[in-house]
């Protein structure tokens, strides 16, 4: 595989059927453990887009649910469909107060923690960003499970901690791991902390490394920003760099689906999985399934330059996902696919907001 827009699934009636259903519906492959076991589960981050899209398919399975968020970033409507299930509670906190994370963690089966800073790019101006809410809420949470005797975690790292790899697709026990940007090597500092946990105090730990991760509550990314460009120019595009960076994409109902896979599969103390898809595609690709989404013809292009979007893009990222397929788990769309079928789902999020705005 490896090829641009590679095929993964029938064009048809698979992936058109999961265009109307929510992403939580498209994604139950739960964990050998958790198969006819209700269980306990607390998401950090939750309000946020990938963690507001667990916490619905975990409901879905009739887990009990909570939710911790300092709602900063995260939207109370992201947990639209959660807030009147059985099961759900919605707490606000800080995560980097360690004190109001010890007050929630305890009696927990399951922590899932995709608390992290969302803005790349701004972290790089604003260095201590990074830091603050990847590396030291990581910590405060493993020292909180320390102390409540709470075992199992489960956090979304990045695959940006291989900066800029010689290796495509890139595996796991590729090094030495050298980031490239500030995030990455916050991502990296808090591995490394979570396998130091585990392995001095008894817990049990999956760390993924994913690539683009896409959805409808995904406010960040280049699909959201070349949507709003084009609702305000539909007949030009500026595309940060060359055009030509390439991209492996998921989306997040796949994202879930592995993650699950590889909870229910994992025999060490820290498992490490790369998630992403088996092919990529490249960022004028992108542009491409944006447009077609919104149903534009005959977009111009203009490209800033330059092989990075950004500093501290990476000009190609692929990863091996090899030992996340050996636990039975396979993407259904593949990066184009999900690049379009996000870009539909963001419409009709973008849609709702401009209507809840015009009503106010």
């Amino acid at each position: 595989m490896g090829k641009e827009g590679g095929a993964l699934c029938n064009e048809g009636q698979a992936w058109r059927a999961a265009l109307h259903a929510p992403a939580h519906r498209r994604c139950n492959v739960p964990g050998k453990k958790e198969r006819g076991m209700k269980m306990k589960m607390l998401i950090f981050g939750g309000a946020g887009f990938i963690g507001s899209s667990f916490a619905q398919s975990l409901l879905s399975e009739g887990h009990e649910v909570e939710v911790f968020d300092s709602m900063y970033t995260g939207k109370a409507a992201n947990l639209s469909a959660c807030t009147e299930k059985k099961g759900f509670k919605l707490i606000k906190g800080d995560m980097r107060k360690i004190e109001e994370v010890k007050r929630v963690v305890t009696g927990q089966d399951i922590i899932y923690h995709f608390v992290a800073n969302a803005d790349i790019r701004g972290g790089m101006e604003n260095t201590f960003l990074d830091l603050e809410h990847n590396l030291l809420t990581t910590y405060n949470l493993l020292e909180a499970m320390r102390k409540s005797d709470v075992k199992k975690l489960v956090f979304t790292s990045s695959s940006a901690v291989y900066g800029e790899p010689s290796v495509f697709p890139t595996p796991e026990s590729y090094g030495p791991l050298r980031p490239t940007s500030l995030y990455g090597a916050s991502k990296l500092a808090a591995e490394g902390y979570i396998s130091a946990f585990c392995e001095n105090f008894g817990m049990k730990s999956f760390i993924f490394r994913p690539v683009n991760i896409l959805g409808s509550a995904n406010n960040h990314g280049v699909v959201g920003d070349f949507i709003r460009k084009l609702k305000r120019d539909a007949k030009g595009l500026e595309i940060l760099g060359n055009g030509k960076q390439r991209k492996s994409c998921l989306h997040v109902s796949d994202f879930i689906s592995g993650v699950k896979v590889a909870v229910g599969s994992g025999k060490e103390a820290t498992n490490i999985y790369n998630i992403g898809n088996l092919d990529w595609v490249d960022v004028d690709g992108i542009a491409n399934q944006v447009a077609r989404a919104m149903e534009l013809k005959g977009v111009k292009y203009s490209h800033t330059g330059g092989e990075r979007g950004w500093p501290g893009d990476m000009p190609f990222v692929f990863l091996d996902t090899k030992k996340l397929c050996a636990c039975g788990w396979q993407p259904k769309l593949n990066s184009g696919q999900a690049v379009f079928l996000a870009a539909k789902e963001m419409l009709r999020a973008f849609d709702i907001e401009d209507k809840h705005k015009e009503h106010y």
